[in-house]
């Protein structure tokens, strides 16, 4: 991922994975986008209390982008 002044560049493996995150195509542009994908998806998507969805929702968190 490039980050360069509160714009983002995923590598297609970064997309693909966001995209399996969120359940549906995603190419965020901005470092707000691409957090606001991230929070959707473990709001939205991974919200079962099942094992699966909490790894899941623990690998999401951490690919925040740090400011």
């Amino acid at each position: 991922m490039l980050n360069l002044n509160g714009q983002v560049k995923l590598s297609r493996q970064e997309k693909d994975f966001l995209s399996f995150a969120a359940r549906e195509a995603v190419n965020p542009g901005t470092v707000q986008e691409h957090d606001a994908w991230v929070d959707y998806a473990i709001e939205n998507v991974w919200n079962d209390d099942i094992p699966e969805s909490r790894l899941m929702r623990a690998v999401l968190s951490e690919k925040k982008i740090k400011r």
